[in-house]
């Protein structure tokens, strides 16, 4: 080859080569977009879904309450948050769950609603 070839075919591959990147870039941009709405979706489903269930969970427990005379004590709204990401992250990622695995959420949601009890006795 040339150098006059070779001066001839440096414009032409590098066009291609940009062309190439030009080309796949909204691809790979709307793959992560995408990706990121199905999280921020997953995330605000959690929410909606905690918010629900800390109001039952505080309704039974002032019912509850009334009835043994006990000052109702209910989980922090950040620990039902966070059962409920965990939740729908597995069911998003498995497809199929079992009852052991969500047995196992729900001890880990218990962990962590004792560690928040825990680090806000001391105050």
């Amino acid at each position: 080859m040339t150098q006059a070839e070779f001066n001839l075919w440096v414009p032409v591959v590098a066009a291609l080569g940009g062309v190439l990147i030009g080309s796949l870039a909204p691809i790979v941009i709307g793959m992560l977009n995408a990706r990121a709405e199905t999280r921020r979706e997953r995330l605000r489903l959690a929410v909606q879904l905690a918010i629900e269930d800390h109001r039952h969970l505080r309704a039974s427990a002032v019912a509850a309450a009334r009835l043994s005379g006990r000052e109702p004590g209910v989980s922090p709204i950040a620990a039902v948050f966070a059962y409920h990401a965990a939740v729908l992250e597995t069911f998003q990622k498995r497809k199929k769950v079992t009852p052991m695995e969500l047995a196992k959420l729900y001890r880990e949601a218990e962990a962590t609603y004792d560690a928040m009890i825990e680090s806000t006795a001391g105050q």
